[in-house]
Formats: structure tokens, sequence, C-alpha cells
């Protein structure tokens, strides 16, 4: 697809999140949570020093039904993903490019964007995080993410031309 202009590539590393807190086996009749239990990545906190812990409350999670597994599978998916910056990138496109949905998976190849691992020339499928449309101009403006555990969790910064195509 048609890229306009020069994309930027950061890194969020404003949104390492490496403790969280979870409540669950609520009581009803105390209106209040019998459980709690904190989790804490100690490889982020060692790399980036101790965040503000997340704190969820679910009032539906009970021990009971294996609930103390669940708050543990999901804490320690959420700390793996959140433990560590991840790379964005942004840039506008034509307008022929709109069909893309918030959520999906494209491929993005460029030579000079950062790889996974290390050294340049991109080829990652890489998550649509925002999209604007700008129906006066007939551009869409992209905020690409890695999301998921594609690799790339440290900072690699590079020139950063024209992105030769996005795929859908």
């Amino acid at each position: 697809d048609t890229v306009i202009g020069v994309p930027t590539w950061s890194l969020t590393s404003d949104k390492i999140h490496n403790a969280i807190k979870i409540f669950y086996d609520y009581d009803e009749t105390t209106t209040g949570f019998l459980s709690n239990v904190e989790f804490k990545n100690a490889d982020s906190i060692t790399t980036f020093g101790e965040k503000k812990p997340l704190t969820f409350k679910f009032k539906g999670i009970k021990s009971i039904l294996a609930g103390s597994s669940l708050v543990s599978t999901m804490a320690n998916q959420l700390l793996t993903r959140l433990g560590t910056p991840r790379g964005s990138v942004t840039f506008r496109a034509l307008f022929d490019t709109s069909d893309i949905s918030i959520g999906q998976d494209v491929l993005l190849n460029h030579r000079f964007l950062p790889q996974q691992g290390a050294g340049l020339g991109i080829n990652d499928q890489i998550e649509v995080i925002s999209k604007n449309i700008d129906l006066k101009s007939g551009t869409c403006t992209y905020k690409l993410e890695y999301t998921s555990f594609t690799g790339i969790r440290v900072p690699f910064i590079a020139p950063s031309p024209l992105i030769t195509s996005v795929i859908n």
C-alpha cells in the first residue's frame, strides 16, 4: 500500500508495568474481596525499576472454580507482555488502506527500520493500535506496535525513510 512521508519509530518505555495486584473471591455479604495476590516480573524490575502495580478486581473469579490458577495465568501473561518496552511505528498512508482494522496484524517490511533481534530491514507482523482517517486530505494515520512476543524488546534506532509496503 502507498505510504506518505517518513515513518517514525519509537519505544514505549513509559508504558512498562512490572507488578500486578489482583483481587478476587468477592463476597456479597461483606462486599469485599476475600483473596488478593501480587505478581512481579523480577527481570523487568531489575532493568527498569519497580513500577506502580496495575490493579484488577474480579468479582466473578472464585477460588473454588480454579480461580487461583486463572489469576496466576492471566497475571503472568500480562507481565510478560507489559514488562518490557514495545517498539512502535507511526506513518501516514493513502485512503485506500482505510479497510485495515484496529487490532489487525499487518506485515510491515522496510529496509531501514529495525528488524527483529538486530540490524536493519524489518519484515514482521505488527498489530495496528490506532487509525485516524482524514477524509479532507484522503489519508489515514496508523500506529503499529509490537504487542505479541515478536522478539523486539530492546531499542534500535535507525534512519527511517519511506516504508516501501504495508501488506494487509
